[in-house]
């Protein structure tokens, strides 16, 4: 966010957030060894809100995970429209906009993919505000979350897969 000469780093989301990750995974030999394979469907909704009493210039980065075969059927949106600065690359989004004081806006990421390996949704350290995160692994189950990382809420286990929560 920069606000006059000053730059100052920010974390989106503002308010409320929530995720959904779907993955069907499967295993797949792969130049001689088994791996993990999945495909994700991804969609995260973000409630801005400027708080500043000033106007800033805000850029929006939002990075696609590093270990991604194909990209596909990405969105960005901003209150239901695509914003007409809005760059995408296969790496990641980002948005460049001018926000005045209070200005709210409701961001909507969207994207399939087709991925190896792991998965990670990285939230920034000291994170505070309201999060809600499900990720469903359907096709295999026992998926784990190292323990350094930000422990479980619920986790259920079914005839389809696993289901992990964070609220």
């Amino acid at each position: 966010v920069q606000t006059g000469e000053q730059i100052q780093a920010a974390i989106l989301p503002g308010h409320d957030s929530q995720v959904r990750a779907t993955l069907v995974a499967r295993y797949e030999e792969q130049e001689g060894v088994s791996a993990t394979i999945y495909d994700l469907d991804f969609e995260g909704k973000y409630q801005l809100v400027h708080s500043s009493p000033t106007t800033s210039t805000v850029e929006l980065f939002f990075p696609f995970p590093h270990n991604l075969e194909t990209l596909h059927d990405v969105e960005f949106l901003v209150d239901g429209e695509e914003p007409p600065q809005v760059q995408f690359t296969t790496q990641s989004i980002s948005w460049h906009t001018v926000l005045q004081p209070g200005e709210e806006h409701e961001i909507v990421i969207s994207y399939k993919a087709d991925g190896a390996n792991s998965f990670a949704y990285g939230l920034p350290r000291g994170q505070r505000s309201n999060v809600d995160i499900v990720i469903k692994v359907l096709g295999l189950t026992g998926s784990q979350i190292p323990r350094a990382f930000l422990p479980v809420t619920a986790n259920e286990v079914d005839d389809d897969g696993e289901t992990f929560v964070w609220d």
